[in-house]
């Protein structure tokens, strides 16, 4: 059997170490007097011309405004809008008319929030017999390497009593 380890040897503790805040005492640095003496009348060279314009920078150029997005006015159809001709308008003695619809073109040709632009005779119904007629119509949609866009488009649709 091993004799039991001698004890371990008595070390005193470290040393606590105290931290003492520097003390700052507010200093003001001595006022500095600069004399600078006047210049003397006879030394001194009036300027009498025009004032001297010095350009800045040039301003940054604007930034580019954004791509409009392009309205179709020769439209492809892969179904033309069929609309009836309007009673108001033959209830009046009117045997022709028109109105002008811009469309959004969704990707699948749909046409989608049409609006009239114009109609003539104005009055008449023209204007909502043709939107009528273009929830039916089909865009042939425009394409962009191989994927179809969608876009705005603007057409007239005609009216013929018959």
């Amino acid at each position: 059997a091993c004799p039991p380890p001698p004890p371990p040897p008595d070390t005193p503790p470290p040393p606590k170490l105290q931290v003492r805040e520097p003390m700052v005492s507010p200093v003001q640095p001595p006022p500095v007097t600069v004399n600078i003496e006047p210049t003397k009348k006879e030394d001194r060279q009036e300027y009498v011309g025009p004032p001297v314009i010095v350009p800045g920078p040039p301003p940054p150029p604007a930034p580019p405004a954004p791509p409009r997005p392009s309205v179709i006015t020769n439209v492809d159809w892969a179904r033309r809008p069929t609309a009836d001709f309007p009673e108001r308008a033959q209830s009046r003695g009117i045997e022709a008319g028109s109105a002008t619809l811009v469309c959004t073109v969704a990707p699948n040709g749909a046409a989608q929030n049409c609006e009239v632009v114009s109609e003539d005779p104005a009055g008449a119904g023209f204007g909502q017999a043709a939107l009528r007629g273009a929830r039916q119509a089909r865009f042939a949609p425009s394409t962009v390497d191989g994927v179809a866009q969608g876009g705005r488009a603007r057409f007239t649709v005609r009216f013929r009593l018959q």
